[in-house]
């Protein structure tokens, strides 16, 4: 049987780009989850909007995805990144940064 390379899953987020989201998420929310305000959402907004873009050019450049599926990777973690409680990231981002540290780990590589 020919050597055929794994077959790249959509769920496949860098571990760059979940680790970064998580501690992001950790630092800006975790003093404040008790009592968000207003300024919370204004604050998640901007941070979301911008580590968006970072995952999308470490999504992109790191992970070698398509730009359609670097930015949709990154609209998911942006949005994760924009709620202001910590809860989101930890939970759904460190799902995913998990099972794409181990296929990384495993030797699954990206075409």
């Amino acid at each position: 049987m020919p050597n055929t390379p794994p077959s790249t899953h959509p769920l496949d987020f860098h571990p760059l780009t979940i680790f970064g989201t998580v501690a992001i998420d950790l630092m800006a929310y975790s003093a404040n989850s008790v009592t968000p305000f207003l300024g919370d959402f204004v604050a998640g907004a901007i941070l979301g909007s911008l580590w968006a873009v970072v995952a999308v050019i470490v999504q992109r450049f790191v992970a070698s995805d398509s730009w359609g599926v670097a930015v949709a990777k990154g609209l998911v973690v942006g949005i994760l990144t924009a709620i202001p409680t910590p809860l989101p990231s930890l939970v759904g981002g460190g799902a995913l940064g998990l099972r794409g540290l181990l296929r990384h780990r495993h030797g699954h590589k990206r075409e």
